[in-house]
């Protein structure tokens, strides 16, 4: 058995349909984790729908363990066109990062409420269950097992370390590391050859001030990943 990886979704903040786009796509954050049978989602961004698509054509749609890295808007806004969501055949188990003073379950609702979407959250017909993760947590999912990592991100962020039959993946997207290196992030991908890291990592800047045309300098959350700091967890 192996594990397979499949980007759906790799924008950050906005999804940027078009030409420019076109040769990775437009779609913000989703990845699909193949474990053998089992199928982890990392992230629900746009790109989650087409991911649900693909899950019911295939057959695939039975069990699903949906990973939220953080509940910031793209990474959570493909959510409610996931069409397996809507399924009674489908058990869901999503899990990420709990916010302070409230939980991942309120935060989905919140998006799905009147007047913004017309069905409410409480009204898929999945076999939904919501859980929030402590860093630090381990836990199997399906035939895989998986560890939750705190990174540094406002609002909290999570990074998941997936292991399954002698593979490993490890998934940080959003986290600032100032003028160091993440010692979670270091330990979260620890198995990694250096190059592979240090590539991964530089791959993943989004800026959100890139996407808006502004200057964020000195706003909190301004930077993601640098790459200089993936050169050093090299």
């Amino acid at each position: 058995m192996t594990m397979s990886i499949r980007f759906w979704g790799v924008r950050g903040s906005i999804a940027t349909p078009g030409p420019e786009t076109a040769k990775v796509g437009g779609n913000t954050s989703c990845v699909e984790v193949r474990c053998g049978g089992t199928t982890i989602v990392l992230d629900a961004g746009t790109g989650i729908r087409a991911l649900g698509d693909a899950l019911i054509r295939e057959g695939r749609a039975g069990v699903v363990t949906l990973l939220l890295s953080h509940l910031h808007w793209d990474h959570i806004q493909g959510l409610p066109f996931f069409v397996p969501a809507y399924l009674p055949g489908t058990r869901l188990e999503v899990m990420g990062p709990g916010p302070e003073r409230t939980s991942v379950a309120d935060v989905l609702a919140e998006q799905m409420k009147t007047p913004v979407f017309p069905v409410r959250l409480q009204d898929l017909a999945s076999q939904l269950t919501m859980k929030d993760l402590e860093d630090g947590e381990t836990f199997e999912a399906g035939a895989a097992r998986v560890t939750a990592a705190r990174l540094n991100h406002p609002g909290g962020s999570l990074g998941y370390r997936i292991e399954y039959e002698g593979f490993t993946v490890a998934y940080a997207t959003d986290t600032e590391m100032g003028d160091g290196v993440d010692a979670a992030l270091v330990e979260l991908a620890r198995a990694f050859q250096a190059a592979e890291l240090g590539n991964a990592v530089a791959r993943a800047l989004h800026p959100l001030g890139g996407h808006l045309g502004i200057e964020l300098e000195g706003m909190p959350g301004d930077r993601h990943p640098a790459m200089v700091c993936g050169e050093e967890i090299e």
